[in-house]
């Protein structure tokens, strides 16, 4: 919660990439409390830019106009957005979560509040994507993605008995497999470092 700092090193990477600007307003979103009020209306206004989608994406080519994404929204028309099964991937994180809230309540773990939340943003503007750009709005969730490798574990353990736990982990890792070998199919590697596999085919 030290926000001016938080600020400031986020104008700070801005100068690097403007995209992590989308960082200041799901701050205020992260430090709320899980599936409160805050993160209920973030869901409704996701929801609301889905539903009215033509006039968002109007605002946010006005927005992007004077940047290095100028025209980038020309093409939602031909970027068939983000894959529908990332979202379910993305979407299990925070499913979890919310069936095991009452359980994480009672932790009270201010740390893991946060990776809840971003959990959640991250998996709706996955969503947000499949309806959009999977180039330009499918990208805004890697600042949030990560947070998903310290909460997974931390849910399997803490909201499920010992024998369930053990059978969810192995769900858990044979679906992640096979979602990352689904993601490498027609894909190709070339190190310019040490040529090794150099043209090869996922």
């Amino acid at each position: 919660r030290k926000t001016i700092p938080f600020m400031i090193v986020v104008l700070i990477a801005a100068t690097i990439h403007f995209t992590v600007l989308v960082m200041i307003p799901m701050y205020f979103i992260a430090t709320a409390k899980p599936f409160g009020k805050k993160v209920m209306i973030f869901l409704i206004l996701l929801l609301l830019a889905v539903v009215f989608l033509e006039p968002f994406v109007a605002t946010m080519e006005d927005v992007l106009a004077e940047t290095a994404y100028s025209g980038a929204t020309e093409q939602f028309a031909q970027d068939d957005g983000v894959n529908p099964i990332r979202v379910l991937v993305m979407a299990v994180t925070p499913i979890i979560a919310f069936f095991g809230r009452k359980i994480l309540e009672r932790k009270a773990d201010a740390f893991i509040n946060i990776c809840i939340n971003m959990s959640v943003i991250c998996a709706s503007i996955y969503f947000l994507g499949v309806f959009t750009s999977g180039i330009l709005v499918g990208r805004l969730p890697i600042y949030f993605e990560i947070y998903n490798l310290i909460l997974l574990p931390y849910l399997l353990k803490e909201c499920f008995t010992r024998e369930s736990s053990k059978i969810m982990f192995g769900l858990c890792t044979i679906g992640f497999l096979g979602f990352y070998y689904l993601q490498m199919q027609n894909s190709y590697y070339v190190s310019e470092f040490t040529g090794i596999l150099s043209g090869w085919r996922g």
